[in-house]
């Protein structure tokens, strides 16, 4: 449910923005795995938990994992 803006059922900016960066790296599961899991880069919190507070430091977590993927 994070994917969407409430009330109503818009996409909300945050994911799709993550998920234009690294979608063309992980597939769906793996994006959902990245989503939830701690993550380094953003003091051991997962991307879903700073996705509204820290968008700017989560899509940096995001291009640094793609450079990480993808060498």
């Amino acid at each position: 449910m994070f994917q969407f803006n409430f009330p109503g059922l818009m996409l909300a900016t945050g994911p799709r923005r993550v998920v234009a960066e690294l979608g063309d790296i992980f597939d769906g599961w793996g994006l959902a795995i990245w989503f939830v899991a701690p993550n380094v880069f953003l003091a051991n919190h997962s991307p879903i938990e700073c996705l509204d507070s820290h968008l700017g430091h989560v899509l940096e977590a995001a291009r640094t994992d793609r450079f990480v993927a993808t060498g």
